[in-house]
């Protein structure tokens, strides 16, 4: 202990007996991050994390039960929500050493689902309408426009009248809608205003286009005049 304390790494024994529950709500707290961030943070502490060992103590988690934890997730969510949740509790472990909470972390070594490589198979036409005439009808463009423009849901849902160029067939985004449900600006890496739908060119493909008439109204004669 004497060695401890001259390296300037002791940690009170007491100090671990605080639980991980404790030590998570408190980090969650003062965390700072984009309010996307915060609701995924949130999510896996109060459905993942904290369900299965919030009530231990710090210092007796050990790497097995961590990697435990990432087994049974692993078991009923895909890979990459995985890899996040362990993110977070990787980055509340670190903390904890941080705050003398505890002398070491953990995640070490800890084994996580590989990412899927498996591509995506885009859907036909087709199914496209299918999907789009299960759903309300106040919620058919937006079906349509996802297929047809490559933008993410939370881009969609952000989109204002005003965003849309019905004569050259782009779409403005400069905004999203975030997990919390407000509005937000796009993520700093794409610049404002770029446009996202000339990327996929099934959003002007003569295939797409009686769906996308169907879907606003028109027909498609009057959807390709516009």
């Amino acid at each position: 202990m004497t060695a401890s304390i001259v390296r300037g790494d002791y940690v009170d024994p007491t100090a671990g007996k605080i639980t991980l529950r404790s030590h998570a709500e408190a980090w969650q707290a003062s965390h700072v991050g984009r309010p996307g961030t915060a609701s995924l943070l949130d999510n896996a502490l109060r459905l993942h994390i904290l369900p299965a060992l919030g009530d231990r103590p710090m210092a007796s988690l050990r790497r097995s039960d961590l990697q435990a934890l990432v087994k049974s997730l692993s078991a009923k969510l895909s890979p990459g929500t995985v890899r996040n949740i362990y993110e977070f509790l990787n980055r509340i472990m670190q903390a904890a050493v941080d705050d003398r909470l505890i002398a070491h972390s953990p995640c070490r070594r800890i084994v996580l689902p590989a990412r899927s490589e498996v591509e995506p198979i885009p859907p036909t036409p087709g199914e496209v309408q299918a999907l789009a005439d299960a759903v309300p009808p106040r919620f058919r463009a937006v079906v349509v426009l996802l297929a047809g423009s490559g933008l993410r849901i939370g881009e969609a849902l952000g989109l204002q009248a005003s965003d849309v160029d019905f004569l050259r067939r782009t779409v403005r985004v400069e905004r999203q809608r975030l997990q919390d449900g407000s509005i937000g600006p796009t993520r700093p890496q794409r610049a404002p205003g770029r446009c996202r739908s000339d990327r996929s060119s099934s959003a002007n493909s003569p295939s797409m286009s009686p769906l996308m008439a169907r879907a606003s109204g028109c027909s498609p004669h009057q959807t390709a005049s516009r």
